[in-house]
């Protein structure tokens, strides 16, 4: 993993200097467009209602308030949450590039300004919690309130050193800030943007968690974080990192990025795709509940990039599905997305063809303990009659096209749902 993060860097150093010449006067405006898409994520990631287009026109009418000394811009969005969750980010942010580009790591008492910038509203911003918190569907037990100042001092002090892999720094800080959740709100945000800047200081680009298509694996990563497992955080960043570099090499890149504009015909095919996937989990999950006593767990729906690099056949990663979880609530199958196999486009006929339907893939839970994931794929046929990719194609009758033994099935929702459901349901393949 460790060589794959180093290879994205020499890649994305080299993307970044075509940045660069692409940018000239266009600087300004394309480092807004990329913080806004920053400030959206991560704050649907807490459940707010942000989008990126929405911080863009707030990020432009109210230019001259982020550029004011930061009490009186506390002052001013005080009192208005949408400014608060949105601009007050931003400005974080903006703070956070201003220390990226110096080289220097925040102390501790600067991450209390931070946050005083992301919580404004909140009367403990800025200040560390003063009774027990939680973190919401986990098991894991912060740091106690009389243990934070020191936890935070400790932190603080790694980070300004590191730890030599910017990857790995990036990682480290935002488990170990979420491992202590030192305040009441406003935790997982901060340690976003601390991975961000341990990230942006070394030329890498930043760290885009997409709220939707990432959310399960970011929170499995995390809780396996609580647990002393840094591996899966490592591999999620690294992932994401690729696939901003790979849209950093697209030709118009920083254009597209400021116009904020997608082709019209893919925002179209991506819609007719998304709403039929939805229904297709939908069906699933009537499927698996009666008669197998089953359940599915969404993990994310692919963005609009993510389906846009699948259709083009980019290799942008995995983005997980659904988890489908036994009797006993245990996790033993997981779809992922990505982009469609030859041996699939062979079979609908469709190779050669510059946009494909992005696929399914099916990955059960391993026993290996020697693997960084619990998953294995099933690429190839096993002779168990269970499908080792799917590809959703709207506009057709047979919605559902599977591949079973390198054959072909094509099916409508209820059945391709229903197929699905019973090969899965049952004995598991080896591990």
């Amino acid at each position: 993993m460790a060589e794959r993060a180093l290879a994205t860097h020499r890649r994305a150093k080299a993307a970044a200097e075509q940045i660069a010449k692409q940018t000239n006067t266009l600087l300004g405006p394309y480092e807004s467009a990329m913080r806004s898409e920053l400030v959206a994520e991560s704050n649907r990631m807490e459940g707010y209602k942000s989008t990126t287009p929405g911080v863009r026109k707030l990020v432009q009418l109210k230019d001259e308030l982020l550029h004011i000394e930061v009490q009186s811009f506390l002052e001013y969005v005080r009192d208005d949450p949408r400014l608060l969750e949105d601009l007050g980010l931003y400005r974080a942010y903006m703070i956070a590039d201003e220390w990226a580009g110096s080289e220097s790591r925040p102390r501790e008492f600067e991450l209390r300004s931070l946050h005083s910038l992301i919580l404004a509203d909140h009367a403990a911003a800025g200040r560390y919690k003063v009774a027990p918190n939680k973190i919401g569907g986990s098991a894991h037990v912060p740091v106690a309130p009389w243990d934070v100042p020191k936890s935070m001092g400790e932190l603080c002090e790694w980070f300004r050193t590191g730890s030599g892999d910017p990857v790995l720094d990036a990682a480290v800080v935002h488990a170990w800030l979420t491992h202590i959740h030192p305040f009441d709100d406003g935790n997982g945000r901060m340690a976003r943007l601390l991975a961000n800047l341990a990230l942006v200081q070394v030329s890498f680009p930043p760290l885009l968690l997409r709220s939707g298509s990432d959310r399960g694996q970011y929170l499995d990563a995390l809780a396996a974080s609580d647990e002393g497992d840094i591996l899966p955080l490592y591999d999620l960043f690294a992932n994401s990192l690729r696939r901003m570099v790979l849209a950093m090499e697209k030709p118009n890149f920083v254009q597209a990025k400021i116009r904020a504009e997608l082709m019209d015909t893919s925002a179209k095919r991506y819609t007719l795709w998304k709403e039929l996937l939805r229904n297709l989990l939908t069906s699933l999950e009537h499927k698996v509940a009666r008669p197998h006593r089953w359940a599915i767990s969404e993990m994310g729906i692919p963005s609009a990039e993510d389906f846009s690099d699948f259709e083009e056949g980019v290799s942008a990663g995995k983005r997980w599905l659904a988890k489908f979880k036994d009797s006993k609530g245990v996790p033993q199958w997981l779809l992922w997305v990505g982009y469609q196999s030859e041996e699939m486009s062979h079979l609908l006929g469709v190779e050669g063809r510059p946009r494909r339907w992005p696929s399914i893939f099916f990955a059960h839970r391993s026993t290996n303990p020697q693997k960084v994931h619990p998953w294995t794929t099933m690429y190839r046929a096993d002779g168990s009659g269970r499908p080792n990719e799917l590809t959703v194609v709207p506009g057709t009758r047979t919605a559902i096209a599977l591949k079973v033994e390198d054959q072909l099935l094509e099916k409508d929702l209820v059945d391709g749902a229903d197929f699905v459901a019973k090969t899965l349901c049952r004995d598991l393949p080896a591990a």
